[in-house]
């Protein structure tokens, strides 16, 4: 019975030791910056913004700002593209699924522009792969994605644009 007692008081005891260095391992990538309070979005009278991605599942990484900024009574457009060779069957289930978020998020306009961006779409041969900034006039319609975006600025005439390139301009 001691030796069961004992078995058990040792589980218990690695249990313990592993889950403390868990926790302690955790508590060391919590984020210790700080940021200042983001005045703008707070004080701009012209609540209007527009968010611009490449697919509608990039949605979700604007959810809580537009979603806040619902709240506060901004308008809020929301533009992407897809198009039709991918998986035709799924459009109209995606079009309901960004109608529902856009009623659950509070957005005002959804363009869901079917448009294929890609010149010479490669299905074979490594269509996954990066395309570097140089080559992107040879890959793309950058001409005509820039007047359907231009499109949607004169539009919605938005005081901010959201979207997640990290690089200012085409």
């Amino acid at each position: 019975m001691k030796t069961i007692r004992r078995i058990g008081i040792v589980i218990i005891f690695i249990g313990v030791c592993v889950i403390g260095v868990q926790i302690i391992y955790l508590i060391t990538l919590t984020p210790k910056e700080t940021y200042p309070e983001d005045s703008y979005l707070k004080n701009e009278l012209k609540k209007t913004a527009l968010v611009i991605v490449a697919h509608d599942d990039d949605a979700v990484v604007f959810s809580g700002t537009t979603s806040l900024l619902a709240a506060n009574g901004w308008d809020i457009s929301f533009m992407c593209f897809y198009t039709d060779y991918w998986r035709p069957e799924d459009n109209p289930t995606r079009r309901q699924e960004m109608n529902n978020i856009a009623e659950i998020q509070g957005l005002k306009n959804i363009d869901l522009v079917d448009f294929t961006v890609r010149n010479r779409l490669d299905t074979v041969n490594n269509p996954w792969m990066p395309i570097p900034y140089d080559k992107f006039q040879d890959n793309y319609k950058i001409d005509s994605l820039k007047i359907y975006i231009e499109d949607a600025i004169e539009k919605y005439n938005p005081s901010v644009i959201f979207t997640l390139d990290n690089v200012i301009g085409l």
